[in-house]
């Protein structure tokens, strides 16, 4: 089994053994790794996390505008998945600095190891071409944290495919098409098995309403606030409203402003309806 197929396999698992964690190990060549069996479920778990931390920052991209972009899949420096530490303690580094151009620098400790059970580096030189480094481990067992540090470290070194991995919207199956992706999804990529499932179709549907009925409530709400709120010079009505919306909503459920702009007339026709209720509403409770 190739590292890409035992990557995967181990990524979708519901919990992970052992096994799957093995078959990666020997798929790069480190069979010799020792691991605590108890811990291989919780090792999946926080590699997944990160995993999906990377993926969802495709969403929050300057060029993403709502959309899942693949490749505007990005560290922030302001933040970043927990691995990260367990990485620097897996290389014997100090803890990770970001810069102001976003990268992330991991620096040799000189004070003490991070981690007990690693020495220095090993670098290997590819028969094809490139440099391989992986911790030199001795003869201890690595917790969980240090099994998922690892493998997100392997998943990192991958030019290939880092940018190529992809979450189902629907299913949250992990997948690599073998087409090139396309460079943005609006309601974010499916795999071929729930883009052509009718059932999958359909819950599509209903999510899409479900999503309208929240999105169109908080423009509303937008609007009342921007009416009963100060005026300012060069204040964007269809701007301040699709903000307010898609800071209740999840990065995958963001609307874009042409959506608010399309249906300006019916937000106004609800709040309308609502601020003539209200008075209505407040007599009666008088009475």
């Amino acid at each position: 089994m190739d590292a890409k197929t035992a990557f995967l396999e181990l990524l979708n698992a519901k919990r992970a053994t052992s096994a799957q964690w093995r078959n990666l190990l020997a798929a790069e060549g480190e069979e010799e790794r020792q691991f605590k069996q108890s811990e291989a479920a919780a090792a999946l778990t926080t590699l997944q996390g990160a995993i999906n931390f990377w993926i969802d920052t495709g969403f929050r991209s300057k060029e993403s505008k709502g959309s899942e972009t693949p490749t505007g899949r990005h560290l922030p420096t302001h933040e970043g998945p927990g691995v990260l530490l367990d990485i620097a303690r897996l290389l014997n580094c100090d803890d990770p600095v970001s810069t102001e151009a976003g990268v992330w620098t991991f620096q040799a400790s000189q004070h003490r190891k991070k981690n007990p059970l690693c020495g220095l580096l090993a670098m290997r030189m590819e028969p094809r071409g490139g440099f391989r480094f992986a911790p030199i481990l001795f003869g201890h067992a690595w917790p969980g944290n240090m099994l998922a540090a690892w493998a997100f470290y392997f998943f990192w070194q991958q030019d290939t495919w880092r940018f190529r991995l992809m979450r189902c919207a629907h299913c949250r199956f992990f997948s690599i098409p073998e087409r090139k992706t396309r460079k943005s999804y609006v309601r974010g990529w499916h795999c071929e098995r729930c883009r052509n499932s009718a059932s999958a179709k359909a819950a599509t549907a209903n999510l899409r309403d479900s999503l309208r009925k929240r999105w169109f409530a908080r423009a509303v709400s937008a609007l009342l606030e921007y009416e009963g709120g100060p005026r300012r010079a060069g204040n964007d009505l269809v701007q301040f409203i699709t903000d307010r919306v898609n800071a209740g909503l999840k990065p995958t459920n963001r609307i874009k402003r042409n959506t608010i702009t399309r249906n300006l007339a019916a937000i106004r026709q609800m709040a309308e309806r609502q601020k003539r209720a209200k008075p209505q509403t407040e007599s009666e409770a008088l009475r």
